[in-house]
Parts: C-alpha cells; sequence; structure tokens
C-alpha cells in the first residue's frame, strides 16, 4: 500500500465563498521566505465551537462553505489508500477560526490526520515534516515546494485562465488530483 504525506491547503481547495470579505482575505498571500515556521497542530479530540463572530460574518461561517466537487471523496480515498493527510492554512488558530473550520471539516466528513492552523511558512513545514506532496491554490506556495523537491499540485478549480504557470502540475478538480496522485504513486514506484 502507498504512503505519502499529502498536504491540502484549505481556502479555493477545499471549498470557495460567495463572500467579497472571503475571497479577498483568502487571497491575502503569506510570505513563503519566512524563515521562522510558525504554526499550530490542532488536536482532532479537541473540538471548537463555531463562535458568535464567525456565525455573523459569511466569509467565516462554514455553512456558506462551498465544497468544491468530489473533494471530500477524494480525500477519503486517498485515505483508504493508505496515505497521511495533513490539513495546512495560514488561517489564524485563533479558536473561532479553529471551530468554523473543524465544523466544516467534520460536516463535509473530510478525513484526515493533522489538522495545522496559523502556518506562516508552509514549504518550510512540509519540508521539516517530510511532506511528498503539497495541494494548494497559490502558484508562490507550490513553486516554493517544487524548489525544495517536494512535490505540488496548482489546484485552480473552475479557473482555466492562468498564466505564467507552465512549469507547475495544474488541477482543475478533485478527479484530476488523484489521477495525478496515483500517476505521482506509479512513478515513484510505491
Amino acid at each position: 500500500m502507498a504512503n505519502l504525506k499529502i498536504g491540502i491547503d484549505v481556502d479555493y481547495t477545499l471549498f470557495s465563498c460567495d463572500s467579497l470579505l472571503y475571497k479577498y482575505i483568502a487571497r491575502l498571500k503569506t510570505s513563503s521566505n519566512d524563515k521562522k515556521l510558525k504554526y499550530c497542530e490542532i488536536s482532532k479530540t479537541q473540538n471548537y465551537k463555531v463562535g458568535l463572530f464567525c456565525k455573523m460574518i459569511k466569509a467565516f461561517n462554514p455553512k456558506f462553505y462551498k465544497e468544491y466537487h468530489n473533494a471530500s471523496k477524494i480525500i477519503k480515498l486517498l485515505k483508504q489508500n493508505g496515505h497521511e493527510i495533513y490539513i495546512i492554512t495560514s488561517r489564524p488558530s485563533f479558536q473561532p477560526f479553529v471551530g468554523s473550520l473543524q465544523s466544516w471539516l467534520n460536516d463535509n466528513q473530510i478525513e484526515y490526520d493533522k489538522l495545522i492552523m496559523g502556518c506562516s511558512n508552509k514549504s518550510n513545514f512540509a519540508y521539516l515534516n517530510g511532506l511528498d506532496l503539497m495541494i494548494d491554490d497559490l502558484e508562490h506556495n507550490c513553486k516554493a515546494m517544487e524548489n525544495i523537491g517536494i512535490k505540488s499540485l496548482l489546484f485552480k478549480g473552475d479557473n482555466y485562465a492562468i498564466e505564467d504557470c507552465f512549469d507547475l502540475d495544474i488541477a482543475h478538480s478533485w478527479t484530476s488530483v488523484y489521477a495525478k496522485i496515483q500517476k505521482f504513486v506509479q512513478e515513484r514506484g510505491i
């Protein structure tokens, strides 16, 4: 059985939200070049509540998040194939945000091994934790992974207008993600 450590970003990779504030916040670039690695691993046994603040603002309310088609189904298949799944986000580990994300992951039956929040440098985290693959919607995160020898998939969902990404492996659907991971596993002879 194959056993890859796979990192998966959250915003615009697992889901999107029809909110201008969400679109703005989700596109804020965190520095991939930040030497300091900051993150918080959230225990699966500790369930935080979705705070009133998060319920009042659409951008933070998990009921408004729209899963990309087949994301939960594909992640479940990856888990069944023996892969470790790390959900990695730069979203702050502020309790209401944790509760909001946990609620969405639970409601959508997303299977994962670790939830990493407030990650200031995904490529550094991936390197130090032995990740084999990262799925992210931001080109700079994918390029940072590739620069240190970690395979990346640039997830673009329905966005076919991609510029200057010819050196990255691109997936437009979760079905495509699965096919590309299967190909990666075969190439590595796992």
